[in-house]
């Protein structure tokens, strides 16, 4: 359970990600997430291939001990079974990177504040005070979509109304309720219903 919390601290911190646009403007904004998705799959695949690579001379060297160490101990140590390495940071923001891609900056904003603090409230209520599963995805609880659903209401009346705001969190509680890629499809939706109701 610790190392879920730790998760979700750090997916909380990915509210960082709105400062990126409000400092640097949309096209600065996707040029700086694209690098960091490129940088994370090089990451990532470096982890991957590393057993491959300690059999070659050329990389029997120190500099690569001292990131698989980094690499292992901040973050593959905290990753869940099943998924790929890094898996949860490069969805993260790669769903960044799409919204501010497709929607304007202040719906990419709105977006990314929804998968950052209501996936991650959801994550942590639903691991510590879940019982009740959902019957679409035994993996997540019908506690933790709840407090995906007010947390994503708060965030949403401070964009549209809130009678449009409660419409568009219950489709996107729906969404992340699905056993789909959520890092994806949360931001996603929350753009495509913010940009149809706005």
């Amino acid at each position: 359970m610790n190392k879920e919390i730790k998760r979700q601290t750090v997916h909380i911190l990915g509210i960082l990600s709105v400062l990126v646009i409000l400092l640097f403007g949309k096209q600065v904004s996707i040029i700086l997430f694209l690098i960091w998705v490129g940088i994370l799959g090089v990451a990532a695949e470096f982890r991957r291939s590393r057993k491959m690579m300690r059999k070659h001379p050329m990389f029997k060297v120190k500099f690569f001990d001292v990131i698989e160490k980094f690499l292992h101990q901040k973050v593959i140590k905290r990753e869940r079974k099943g998924e790929f390495t890094l898996e949860g940071p490069i969805t993260f923001y790669l769903g960044c990177f799409i919204v501010v891609v497709l929607f304007p900056p202040l719906l990419a904003i709105a977006s990314i504040m929804v998968l950052s603090i209501s996936d991650a409230l959801s994550t942590l209520v639903g691991k510590l005070y879940g019982k009740h599963k959902l019957f679409i995805n035994k993996r997540k609880t019908w506690e933790g979509s709840t407090v995906f659903f007010i947390s994503c209401f708060i965030i949403l009346c401070f964009f549209i109304n809130p009678f449009r705001a409660f419409v568009a969190s219950i489709v996107i509680t729906l969404i992340e309720m699905l056993p789909e890629k959520d890092n994806l499809t949360v931001p996603f939706a929350t753009g495509v219903l913010l940009y149809l109701f706005i």
